[in-house]
């Protein structure tokens, strides 16, 4: 995917490290890099909700409310978290979420319903099209519960673990 520019990427890096020994930032994620030369984004909650889809779900079901309200409940941390298990970035777009880029240009935020497993299934996400799913879990509790445990968890101590090359 990078082969076509692949000479003005050695170039932006040679430059970067000059700034920035590698030595320095080989210690960070990607993500974790990110965040540092970024900062923390102001995820708006509302600003989402606003520009969100639904596939197999209405805004007023049960388990879509208790979404909304898990993901108000979570810190700037944890939103950023957030943004980049749906997106594959933390960063808001420019212009809000009526900007979101997905793989098919401006594409909305997805919710979809998960088919095909048992219940109780964590949810997932496709970074490329802007779209988390999860199934009809039999207690909105549960939802809350494991859609907040998986995303803290996997999202922002898993990542950590991943090998760096530097």
């Amino acid at each position: 995917m990078t082969t076509g520019i692949s000479s003005q990427i050695d170039s932006f890096l040679s430059g970067f490290y000059d700034l920035v020994p590698p030595e320095l930032i080989c210690i960070f994620s990607p993500t974790e890099l990110e965040l540092l030369i970024c900062g923390l984004p102001d995820v708006n909650v509302d600003e989402l909700k606003l520009h969100t889809e639904y596939n197999q779900y209405r805004p007023t079901d049960e388990n879509i409310v208790w979404f909304w309200q898990a993901l108000r409940s979570f810190n700037r941390e944890e939103r950023a978290a957030f943004l980049q298990f749906i997106t594959g970035t933390s960063k808001v777009p420019l212009g809000g979420f009526a900007n979101l880029q997905g793989m098919r240009g401006n594409q909305k935020f997805s919710i979809h319903k998960s088919f095909g497993g048992e219940t109780g299934k964590l949810p997932s996400a496709h970074t490329c099209y802007n779209q988390v799913l999860f199934d009809i879990l039999l207690h909105s509790l549960m939802l809350m519960f494991f859609f907040v445990r998986s995303l803290i968890y996997l999202f922002i101590h898993h990542l950590r673990n991943y090998v760096r090359n530097c």
